[in-house]
């Protein structure tokens, strides 16, 4: 996208108030910043420079801190007569931001995602864009991003000690599982950087100066891709809700990356009573009562947090006492089912958000749900036979099952469409048996003992 070459001027104080008062909380945030910047050692002068995008006219503040590795490009949207003012910059937005954590490697995969992300929702919008990486991004990286992305974006560099072992592990220890784990096959099993992102995003990044003044975050990956359109606001449907943690998908973890997460969760439960919440989520974390993790999760490449329950006491308890377990290291912990394990049981499950019909994909898994209505209003362009999030394979409609009496599944979504237990055959074996006589977890008392014609069925599949 070419940039016109002359430069102006960034808008005055008197235009900035005149704007405020006739919009007042409908301004985008951009025309009530001040163009003024404190100046330091680190400082460097300002650039400004105009660009067009989607018909919009804006100026790019460029401000530099190198002490702390700081790059905020501000984009400050301009009018010149409130007639002329473009309708969707006078949509109200909520105090959040987009998160990504990418590499320099990740530049080309990174500006699809923000090319697809802007046409499909934040075009109407402008929110912050915050980019994070454990090394200094290239100038390469910063200026073609920074010129996709329609708001103010943030390149920060990752503190050392949030990316780096705690004082509390064995590296030693934490080298021979990546060693086995890698010899296994297991997935990222060999890989340091991989745990060190798993604690990052479980219980660090919202903990940074420059996630502290947002309330919501939006995490959004390198190389993901939405096929439908985002008519609405899902930071508003949250707080509007009063809603805590939204997601889009549940599949299984890999059971040999977490063979002693479920142990830990049930110490925590014991010892901690007083800190579980009441009407929470935990039956759809298990498929016999507690006994064993069935592995669902909320997929965590997709998530929109309230920061301040991660923030809160509740939340960085119970993540401090897994951290201190060790798991992230000496197995492979994900950040994924340590969120769908903290909201789930941390929360009453009314606070839980599903978002559909997004048409959003994360190799190898697409959401394509909806009604034939929603595919034509959203522009999808994705298979609805590819739809991962109602088949065999997803806990989703577990989630909805379980919490039936009071939360109601999408209606565009078929009657006979159930969840299976998964991980566990002998389970999923007797689920097929029993699916036509209704919920097949009221069929048994666990643990379940088979008949005899049970118990050959169940052999076949063994």
């Amino acid at each position: 996208m070419a940039s016109e070459s002359s430069s102006i001027s960034p808008p005055s104080s008197e235009s900035v108030v005149y704007y405020k008062e006739k919009l007042k909380s409908s301004l985008p945030r951009y025309l009530l910043q001040d163009t003024n910047i404190k100046k330091s050692k680190t400082y460097k002068p300002a650039i400004y420079k105009s660009t067009r995008r989607n018909r919009q006219k804006y100026t790019q503040r460029i401000e530099e801190d190198l002490e702390s590795q700081l790059i905020v490009y501000h984009k400050i949207y301009e009018a010149q007569d409130l007639q002329q003012f473009p309708v969707e910059l006078v949509q109200p937005r909520e105090n959040a931001t987009i998160f990504s954590l990418a590499r320099n490697e990740d530049l080309y995969g990174m500006l699809k995602t923000i090319r697809n992300f802007e046409d499909r929702f934040n075009h109407n919008y402008h929110y912050d864009w915050i980019f994070a990486n454990n090394e200094p991004f290239t100038e390469n990286f910063k200026a073609l991003v920074s010129n996709m992305c329609s708001g103010t974006v943030k390149f920060i560099v990752i503190p050392k000690p949030m990316w780096d072992y705690p004082d509390f592990i064995d590296q030693t220890k934490a080298a021979e599982s990546r060693e086995r784990m890698g010899r296994k096959g297991v997935k990222y099993g060999e890989l340091e950087s991989y745990r060190h992102m798993c604690r990052f995003f479980s219980g660090l990044f919202f903990q940074m100066d420059e996630f502290k003044k947002y309330k919501y975050v939006w995490r959004v990956e390198p190389d993901v891709q939405f096929h439908c359109n985002m008519n609405y606001d899902p930071f508003k449907i949250m707080r509007e809700n009063d809603k805590v943690y939204g997601f889009t998908m549940a599949p299984l973890e890999i059971h040999t990356t977490v063979m002693t997460l479920w142990d830990s969760t049930l110490e925590y439960m014991r010892t901690f009573p007083e800190r579980i919440a009441a009407n929470n989520n935990f039956a759809f974390l298990t498929d016999d009562r507690g006994k064993s993790f069935n592995m669902c999760h909320f997929w965590s490449n997709f998530e929109i947090a309230d920061m301040d329950f991660y923030r809160s006491d509740e939340y960085m308890h119970f993540f401090n006492f897994l951290d201190k377990k060790g798991g992230i290291y000496y197995e492979r912990w994900g950040d994924a089912p340590i969120h769908s394990i903290g909201v789930s049981i941390l929360l009453p499950y009314s606070k839980l958000q599903y978002f559909g019909n997004t048409g959003y994909y994360h190799a190898p898994n697409l959401q394509c749900d909806g009604s034939d209505r929603m595919f034509l209003d959203n522009q999808c362009i994705c298979d609805p036979k590819r739809d991962f999030t109602w088949s065999d394979g997803s806990c989703i409609p577990k989630f909805f099952e379980i919490h039936g009496s009071t939360l109601q599944r999408p209606e565009y979504v078929p009657e006979n469409v159930k969840y299976l237990p998964i991980h566990n055959k002998n389970l999923r074996r007797l689920a097929m048996k029993f699916r036509g006589v209704g919920a097949w977890q009221e069929e048994f008392d666990f643990p379940y003992e088979p008949d005899k014609e049970d118990a050959k069925d169940v052999s076949e599949i063994n």
